[in-house]
C-alpha cells in the first residue's frame, strides 16, 4: 500500500491531491431554450434531432387539424400519442395544453 505522504529534507509532507471537479446534478443542469425547427426546445434534450424533428412536424400537423383546441385538445393529444407510439415504439406520456402554470400559497 502507497503512502499519501512523501518524504523531504523537512520530514513528511502531503503527496498532491489530484484535482476532483464537481460533476452538476440533473437539476443543477444549466437549461437554456433554443429554436429548432420552429417551435422553443429546452435544451439539453434527450431526444435524437430526427425525433425531435418528427415530433415538432407531427404534433404542428395535429393541431393545424384542430381548429377548436378547447373542445379538440384530448382528441389532438391522443392522436399524438398514436403517431409516436407507431413510430418511435410504445409508452410516450403526451400533455398537450396552454397557459401551464401554478399558484402555491
Amino acid at each position: 500500500e502507497k503512502s499519501r505522504a512523501s518524504t523531504s529534507s523537512r520530514g513528511l509532507l502531503p503527496a498532491p491531491v489530484p484535482c476532483i471537479r464537481r460533476v452538476a446534478t440533473m437539476s443543477e443542469e444549466i437549461q437554456d431554450w433554443s429554436t429548432m425547427w420552429g417551435a422553443r426546445v429546452r435544451q439539453p434534450c434527450d431526444m435524437t434531432d430526427d425525433m425531435l424533428k418528427d415530433a415538432i412536424e407531427t404534433t404542428r400537423s395535429i393541431l393545424d387539424e384542430c381548429p377548436d383546441f378547447d373542445a379538440d385538445g384530448l382528441k389532438a393529444a391522443e392522436m399524438i400519442k398514436y403517431s409516436f407510439d407507431k413510430k418511435w415504439t410504445p409508452n410516450w406520456h403526451v400533455v398537450v395544453g396552454r397557459g401551464f402554470g401554478s399558484y402555491v400559497t
